[in-house]
């Protein structure tokens, strides 16, 4: 069954399609593809981050409406994380809306609570 995301604050309309000390690589690819997400300073002080990999309904995302965790996130001393991430098949609902098969567009590897986020394009296999 797929996994129901945490309910952050509403975020504006329209945001910027990288923010905070963050980075995908690659930005693009297939469901399937394997990508390395890493930043730093996007959580609370002394907690790991939270790490969603996500769309949640903005104008500026077409992709499918959903989410899915990125995860185990740890951080270093300094606060620096990275973490490997397979693009899924699908995604669980997200506020209770969507999840399903994901479909190519715009998502976003978003922190929780928004501090960073960085956007990915799912391209057709």
């Amino acid at each position: 069954m797929p996994e129901v995301l945490p309910s952050p604050s509403p975020s504006p309309t329209r945001t910027p399609t990288h923010w905070g000390p963050i980075s995908v690589a690659p930005e693009r690819g297939p469901v399937g593809t394997r990508v390395v997400v890493q930043g730093s300073d996007c959580t609370i002080s002394g907690r790991p981050p939270i790490i969603y990999f996500t769309n949640e309904g903005e104008l500026d995302l077409t992709g499918t409406v959903g989410g899915a965790p990125v995860s185990p996130v740890t951080t270093d001393p300094s606060g620096h994380f990275r973490a490997e991430f397979v693009i899924p098949p699908s995604f669980g609902t997200y506020q209770g809306r969507g999840g399903g098969a994901l479909r190519p567009g715009t998502y976003r590897f978003l922190s929780f609570p928004p501090a960073c986020g960085v956007g990915f394009t799912v391209t057709p296999p």
